[in-house]
């Protein structure tokens, strides 16, 4: 099982198309397999592997930050095709998260933006807007990418923080494949 393990973690990142890398970790439970667009980061921000891994996503901070004291951060996840199966359609799992950040924050307010995110290639995502109140600023973009879904996020603590990004995450996006 270690010899597995080791190969299977020699083999990570593997390129799986579309830029979405798989990433295969060893955890407690045993080896897990994880998918993400891969994107280069903004000048002056980093990757952060063990947020990256903790939340199964792509997870960018500020240099010099983490994930838990950054005002804003970025992050990406995918979705791989057999897995889309218990999540239903692209739509349904948007109506997910909306229904588990009204969970979590039942103030929050969601809209649709008129303007969706745009990637290299042309395509158009769905982008939200998700705010609740002063405490949490969050725009979130959704698409297909292949044999993927892919979700594309900003969140922040404040609306200051996540405006002084923007520029920097649609520049980014704008260079993803």
């Amino acid at each position: 099982m270690r010899l597995l393990a080791s190969a299977l973690l020699a083999l990570a990142p593997l390129c799986a198309g579309a830029e979405i890398e798989k990433h295969a970790y060893l955890t407690e439970s045993g080896i897990k397999f994880f998918w993400w667009p891969k994107l280069k980061p903004p000048s002056g921000w980093v990757h952060e592997e063990e947020q990256s891994v903790e939340m199964q996503s792509n997870v960018l901070v500020p240099k010099g930050k983490t994930f838990a004291n950054a005002e804003t951060v970025m992050y990406a996840r995918a979705f791989y095709e057999p897995d889309k199966k218990e999540r239903g359609t692209l739509q349904e799992l948007i109506d997910g998260d909306v229904k588990q950040f009204k969970e979590h924050m039942p103030k929050v307010v969601v809209k649709e933006l008129d303007s969706p995110l745009v990637l290299a290639s042309g395509k158009r995502l769905r982008t939200f807007s998700f705010v609740n109140g002063h405490e949490a600023f969050e725009r979130v973009s959704y698409g297909a990418e292949g044999k993927y879904w892919v979700e594309f996020v900003i969140s922040s603590k404040s609306a200051r923080g996540l405006e002084k990004t923007l520029p920097a995450f649609r520049a980014m996006m704008a260079k993803y494949r």
